[in-house]
This record gives structure tokens, C-alpha cells and sequence, in this order.
């Protein structure tokens, strides 16, 4: 019997957000108490390949991330959703992509992206990882990495026949 399973390649960000409720936005060099935190696991290519591994697909993530917790954290939490890792890359060079967000009473939010890692995910990387692309259906990618990081995804998707899907 075929085996229908989707083998799906995400290319792209992967962040801790860190949220702050409060009760209004603050108002520049206003210092405001918050109500509550929490952390989350966010950028657009570690949510798309969550919700890929969550529907039954089989997913591959390619991502960099810091050599810090919350790298660790990020890289356990793909693990614990049974996504291959085995392209998930590390960086001492600076921390892993953060994105602290503030969120008022009336739902309104700002939102401050610190790529770090993110932004050192190299296209040498991608050809590294090229054996992800094998018989794979579709690639996820994002434009929260370098572009031509990006542009490096879609050839070599190109190459094996792969579906690209880029989330700008």
C-alpha cells in the first residue's frame, strides 16, 4: 500500500514570542505594570510547520536558531510535534529570533521582531540540507529570513519538482 502522507519542507523563521498584557499601550517613556506573561512559540515558518505536523504531514524544519533556552526550547517543541530537525541550525552568534509583544485590554498589541538568528540562515545551509527536498511535495517558506536564502529554497525545489508556497 502507497504511503499518502505529504512530506512538506518549511524553510523560514522561528521565534519566542514573549507577551506582556497590559492594561493600555504605553505612551512613549511611559512605564507601565503589566498583568500577565507568557511565552510562545511564534514566527511564521516554525506556526506553519507546527499546523503542517498537527494535520498529519510529514515535515522537515530548515531554520537557525541561537544557542540559548530558548533555541533549546524551540528546537524540543518541533521535536515534541515529531518534526526532522535535522536541519535545524545553531548560531553563537547571537541570540535566537525573540518577538516581545505588548497586548492592551481592548486586544490591541505591538509587536517588536528581533530576527537574531533568523537573519543568519545562510543559502550554503539550504544546499546542506537538500536531501529535506527529496520527495518532498511542497515547500513552506517565509520573508523572515534573508532573501536569498529564500531564493536558494525555490531552486532547489525547482530542481526536485517541489511545490513552492512563499508567506511574505
Amino acid at each position: 500500500m502507497k504511503n499518502h502522507t505529504p512530506k512538506i519542507v518549511v524553510v523560514g523563521s522561528s521565534n519566542m514570542d514573549l507577551i506582556s498584557y497590559v492594561p493600555s499601550l504605553p505612551k512613549e517613556g511611559e512605564t507601565l505594570f503589566g498583568t500577565k506573561f507568557v511565552t510562545g512559540f511564534g514566527g511564521k515558518g516554525a506556526n506553519q510547520a507546527i499546523i503542517a505536523s498537527l494535520l498529519g504531514a510529514k515535515v522537515s524544519m530548515i531554520c537557525k536558531l541561537g544557542l540559548d533556552d530558548f533555541g533549546k526550547g524551540m528546537k524540543k517543541n518541533f521535536e515534541d510535534h515529531n518534526i526532522d530537525t535535522r536541519y535545524v541550525y545553531t548560531t553563537e552568534k547571537c541570540s535566537s529570533g525573540v518577538a516581545p509583544i505588548l497586548v492592551s485590554e481592548t486586544g490591541s498589541n505591538c509587536i517588536v521582531v528581533v530576527k537574531g538568528a533568523n537573519d543568519l540562515l545562510k543559502p550554503e545551509e539550504i544546499e546542506q540540507s537538500e536531501n529535506a527536498f527529496i520527495d518532498a511535495k511542497v515547500l513552506l517558506t517565509v520573508l523572515e529570513i534573508p532573501v536569498q536564502t529564500v531564493v536558494k529554497a525555490l531552486q532547489l525545489a525547482k530542481k526536485h519538482g517541489v511545490i513552492t508556497i512563499v508567506n511574505p
